[in-house]
């Protein structure tokens, strides 16, 4: 679990590291963002161990090129490391999971419960509310200069 493993530092005086492993729900992590409310939890851009049939076989029936290793938000706790799925591009767009990717994630400043996300295979930008268990989309924009070949850019 090199892509699953998160290196939390405590700078200390004697600076203290502590890893978190994923590996049996997560086959891959990136995009880590630290909840401001709670600094053991961390937001992130991931993909389950556990993909459904349809996505698996929609993967191989098109030699691994099109679809399966499209990312999700997952809420990561670093108390007890587990994961949980927030929200999916691809089932925000009715699509195959896994078919969409996330490449963007940012909190918002004044609003704690807003986390935003882009994807640029779904050539969209989302504002989340994640009080809930299943975030729900408070607004999204279609932005068909985000999948060109700079990739999507959040400011």
């Amino acid at each position: 679990g090199q892509c699953t493993t998160i290196h939390r530092v405590a700078l200390r005086e004697e600076p203290e590291v502590e890893t978190h492993s994923l590996s049996s729900s997560l086959a891959d992590i990136s995009l880590i963002e630290f909840d401001p409310n709670d600094r053991l939890v961390v937001w992130a851009a991931a993909r389950s161990r556990v993909m459904p049939k349809l996505s698996t076989g929609f993967f191989e029936a098109r030699s691994g090129t099109v679809a399966g290793y499209g990312h999700g938000l997952f809420r990561v706790d670093l108390r007890n490391d587990t994961s949980s799925l927030v929200w999916s591009p691809s089932h925000a767009e009715y699509m195959t999971e896994g078919l969409h990717s996330i490449n963007g994630i940012m909190l918002d400043k004044t609003r704690e419960h807003v986390v935003w996300v882009s994807s640029s295979s779904a050539c969209k930008v989302w504002a989340l509310d994640v009080r809930y268990k299943s975030a729900k989309v408070v607004v999204s924009w279609s932005l068909p200069s985000l999948c060109d070949d700079f990739g999507s850019h959040m400011a």
